[in-house]
C-alpha cells in the first residue's frame, strides 16, 4: 500500500507542477482546496464538526486560519 501512496503522491505533485507552469492560480486553488478539505475531513473523523473558523497553530512557522464558509457557498 505504501508503494501505491508514493506513486499517487508523485503523480499529484507532477500534475501540480505541470499546472503551475501554465496556470498558477488554478494550481494554487487546487492545492489550497485539497489542504482545506483534508483538514476538515480529519476533524470530522475525530468527532468534530467545524462550524466556524478553524485555526491551526504553526508553532515557529506561520499560523493558518481556515475561515467558515461564506453564506451560500460550499460547505
Amino acid at each position: 500500500m505504501a508503494d501505491n501512496l508514493d506513486v499517487a503522491g508523485a503523480r499529484f505533485q507532477r500534475a501540480v507542477e505541470d499546472l503551475l507552469a501554465i496556470d498558477y492560480p488554478t494550481a494554487l486553488s487546487i492545492v489550497t482546496g485539497t489542504f482545506v478539505s483534508l483538514t476538515l475531513e480529519v476533524m470530522r473523523r475525530h468527532g468534530h464538526e467545524p462550524s466556524g473558523d478553524v485555526r491551526i497553530d504553526g508553532g515557529e512557522n506561520r499560523d493558518i486560519t481556515i475561515h467558515a464558509p461564506k453564506a451560500g457557498g460550499a460547505r
